[in-house]
């Protein structure tokens, strides 16, 4: 495989493997890198799949699924557990959305403006997502969950498609035999 000389460039670093995988395995993309370093996906990928960089690349792969994992997890427990009542002044009024936590604000499925009669705009409503899913999404993930299907009762079976499809291949054949 002929390398680009933008690519030999960057795997004249040393440190490239490792940066590479370092990068795919902290949840970087392969094409976000290209982009990047101005190197073409075909040169990275042969060159990742080669057999003396083949293993640490699949290593960086699962690595690169487990930081989905706990980051999707993260997202979720932070969205199920943050404290709502963390966005309202002790007098009940709402604090400025910017003195609100981030994870208070990733909660957040919607916000309502509303105007008054001078035409100023106010925050009318906060909508949070609601917790049940997100809690049911961790404890699946925690095996603490798990849903049952009841698969009871009568089964009917149709076997004329079969009856029918066996029709046409007789056919096929018998027609395919007299030639």
């Amino acid at each position: 495989m002929k390398y680009t000389k933008s690519f030999n460039k960057y795997i004249a670093n040393p440190d490239a493997l490792e940066l590479t995988c370092n990068h795919v395995a902290n949840g970087g993309s392969i094409l976000d890198l290209c982009e990047m370093y101005k190197i073409s996906f075909s040169n990275i990928n042969w060159w990742l799949n080669t057999p003396e960089n083949q293993q640490q690349y699949t290593n960086a792969m699962l690595g690169q699924n487990e930081w989905v994992i706990q980051t999707t997890l993260k997202e979720l427990r932070d969205m199920s557990f943050c404290d709502r009542t963390s966005i309202y002044n002790k007098n009940g009024t709402l604090k400025p959305i910017s003195e609100w936590s981030d994870k208070v604000k990733r909660a957040i499925e919607g916000l309502e403006f509303d105007s008054n009669m001078d035409g100023v705009e106010y925050l009318k409503k906060v909508k949070f997502a609601t917790k049940k899913p997100t809690i049911e999404l961790i404890m699946k993930n925690l095996d603490i969950l798990t849903e049952r299907i009841d698969l009871t009762g009568a089964v009917k079976h149709d076997f004329s498609d079969i009856a029918k499809a066996k029709a046409a291949a007789k056919e096929l054949n018998d027609l395919l035999n007299d030639k």
